[in-house]
């Protein structure tokens, strides 16, 4: 069978035509950053005045994605978000197991000794005024305290998550090392039940089920994890729990709908299905926000640097850059930012 030359050369032009324009739409698809950011080809090593600022500055690189292109700016994102309460509910052991409400305990309440500024003090002799004599320093007395301080810290200041579902309500509480735990309270004002006792930081739902995040870095040691929740005959459960390569410190959805976890050592997806790592890498401190494209990028931001994350035939490849806009200096042993320019 013979084939008109014109006929080929017209089909390898339409051909090539065809793969110039799906390569331009790729490249028009690809997050833009800025020209200003600066570009570094690998990680600064600990001497750097980038590198070293991560550990103790108090603000962190924040991203969104306006029309293709990434935006940054600085702000101190660690101000624990608490949601409003369905209805009031008992905050005894909302982070230890102070009632004996058979959870296990996350941490021996005698040996947590809280730190101001959330009163009331401890031992019960400092700040009170009186003689030292004159304060009650019984069993009792300091059990009754560390119930008073765990009720005010669960209540004022750890981080609360509320979730509908269609029975009822998720309530998850995180402190840090104080502890934290994980509840189902129903539609209307009654007693919850007790899920999982752990900071949980995260409640997503995928399909008819729920996904809780949480976990806790603390000194030197750090763990994350993430529970699957289905409603069966008796009521919400834990179906599934799978730990997570550090503890967790964004979330994102991706374009497919699924969960991205960010940690300081990966991006993790976790689906109906489990938990897939996505991007695996040692990152100078957890993101604290993630962005994620349409076309499967992904960009990370956390103090002083941001990474974008591009999907290649064998993974992603990282790009790690220094966003303007602070002039990174020390004042005493602390790194400050002070507006650029």
């Amino acid at each position: 069978m013979s084939v008109n030359w014109r006929t080929a050369v017209s089909t390898r032009v339409i051909v090539t035509l065809a793969v110039l324009t799906a390569a331009t739409v790729v490249l028009e698809a690809q997050m833009r950053v800025p020209e200003n950011w600066q570009r570094y080809e690998s990680l600064p090593g600990w001497d750097s005045l980038e590198r070293s600022c991560v550990a103790n500055v108090a603000v962190s690189v924040t991203l969104s994605l306006e029309g293709g292109r990434l935006v940054s700016w600085h702000a101190d994102v660690r101000a624990p978000r608490r949601d409003d309460l369905p209805y009031e509910i008992d905050l005894l052991d909302a982070l230890v197991d102070l009632s004996g409400s058979g959870g296990p305990p996350w941490q021996d309440p005698a040996t947590i000794v809280p730190p101001p500024p959330p009163p009331p003090p401890f031992p019960p002799s400092r700040g009170t005024g009186k003689p030292l004599d004159t304060v009650d320093t019984s069993l009792a007395a300091r059990t009754a305290q560390h119930r008073e301080w765990h009720i005010i810290y669960a209540r004022d200041y750890a981080r609360r998550r509320v979730m509908p579902v269609s029975d009822g309500w998720f309530v998850a509480f995180a402190a840090g090392e104080y502890g934290g735990s994980l509840w189902w309270y129903p539609r209307t004002p009654g007693r919850g039940r007790l899920l999982w006792r752990g900071n949980v930081r995260w409640l997503e739902a995928i399909g008819d089920e729920v996904v809780a995040i949480g976990g806790l870095a603390h000194l030197q040691s750090a763990e994350g994890f993430v529970l699957w929740l289905s409603r069966g005959a008796d009521g919400w459960s834990v179906r599934h729990q799978a730990d997570l390569q550090d503890a967790p410190s964004a979330v994102v959805r991706d374009a497919g709908g699924a969960v991205v976890v960010g940690t300081s050592k990966s991006l993790e997806r976790v689906t109906a299905d489990g938990l897939e790592i996505i991007v695996r890498a040692t990152f100078p401190l957890g993101p604290e926000t993630l962005i994620a494209a349409p076309n499967g990028e992904f960009a990370a931001g956390m103090r002083v640097f941001a990474y974008v994350f591009r999907p290649t035939a064998t993974g992603y490849r990282a790009e790690i850059y220094v966003p303007p806009g602070c002039d990174y200096r020390y004042e005493g042993l602390v790194c400050v930012c002070r507006p650029a320019g």
